[in-house]
This record gives C-alpha cells, structure tokens and sequence, in this order.
C-alpha cells in the first residue's frame, strides 16, 4: 500500500522503485513519531501532577524514589486518560498503530526523560 502524497510527484523512471520505498518508510516513521508525542503531550500535565504528589508524599528525593513515583505517575496518568477520554483512542487505531504499541512508545519517552534528569541533577 503506497500513501497517495508518494503518487502525486512520481521522479524519474530508474529510481521509481527506491523513490516510492523511501517515502513510504518516511510516511511510516513520521507518523508514528508524531502520534506517539500527539499522544504523551494529552498524557503530560496528568503524569506531571500525579508524579510530583507521589514524590512528595515518598519523602526525600533519591533516584529509586523518583523512579518509583514517575512509574506510578505515568501509570495513573494512562488510567485517568482512559476513563475520561477513551473516544481519542479511535483516532490512533484509526492511524493504523495499536494502542498498546503507542503507550510503550510514550512510556520509552517519559523513561529517557527520567534517566536524563538523573543523570544532570542527581549527585
């Protein structure tokens, strides 16, 4: 299956063929980028709140604690948006791409966030 913006400016005919593979891919990689951060930015103000109460309520600031607290913020920020707005899932099953493929996607996200803020602010 070949996305209709590939048709629209077709090259010349040697390199037809790898044209059309590359914007293809291209398509592919963008999209699912794009969804995954469409997706963590609804995620974002929900998992910021929900960490920050469990960082404060789990005492003083050490990495397993904050670790503990991003893993339980993101897990209430998934379950708060899926109770409220669950109708937006049509839109990125709709794209194509599983839901479950689109939350560990937004998960990977919010873990190298984690480990890069431990790695500059830890001591």
């Amino acid at each position: 299956m070949v996305p209709d913006s590939c048709i629209l400016a077709l090259p010349q005919r040697n390199n037809l063929s790898f044209y059309l593979l590359i914007s293809y891919h291209n398509h592919h990689l963008k999209r699912i980028t794009i969804l995954t951060f469409q997706y963590y930015k609804l995620l974002l103000f929900y998992n910021v709140a929900f960490t920050v109460l469990i960082a404060k309520i789990a005492g003083p600031f050490n990495p397993a604690t904050f670790l503990l607290a991003k893993l339980i913020g993101f897990t209430a920020a998934v379950a708060l948006h899926y109770y409220s707005a669950n109708k937006s899932y049509f839109y990125f099953r709709n794209a194509g791409y599983s839901i479950r493929y689109i939350i560990l996607a937004a998960f990977l996200i919010d873990m190298s966030v984690y480990f890069l803020m431990i790695m500059l602010f830890h001591r």
